[in-house]
């Protein structure tokens, strides 16, 4: 399903998709999974998200419940963080006010400025997303 969805959002919204040469920009609605370990109160909490492009929502025309996902500026540093509902629910107790806090993530203070809807939890249950970072 993976490569399904970077071969319809990816590939073929490149020319030239085939070429050895690495592309300048993240295709629109590239994202690869991760698994993130997430401080959340004393704890720290292994979870399930995913590093995504900016145009990772749009392309799939899903928008957030709540504030906002990646924008192009944020590509290629992880500043900031989208979290499921979920995870906003259970961790945040549904707090509107999560929108600008900061959660640690991999060791990185992140700021939270989105919460998606209830049923996005793409690709496999993600519970959190962050800006894509090409190397």
């Amino acid at each position: 399903m993976k490569r399904l969805l970077w071969l319809l959002f990816g590939c073929l919204a490149l020319a030239g998709c085939w070429s050895a040469e690495p592309a300048p920009n993240p295709p629109a609605g590239s994202y690869q999974a991760h698994d993130f370990d997430v401080r959340l109160g004393g704890t720290v909490e292994r979870l399930r998200g995913a590093a995504v492009s900016d145009a990772f929502f749009a392309s799939g025309g899903t928008r957030p419940a709540l504030g906002r996902t990646v924008l192009p500026s944020e590509n290629g540093s992880m500043r900031v963080a989208v979290i499921s509902d979920r995870l906003w629910n259970r961790a945040f107790h549904a707090d509107v006010g999560v929108i600008g806090s900061t959660v640690e993530i991999n060791g990185q203070n992140v700021t939270i400025v989105g919460v998606m809807p209830k049923a996005f939890r793409f690709p496999d249950g993600a519970e959190l997303w962050v800006p894509l970072i090409l190397h």
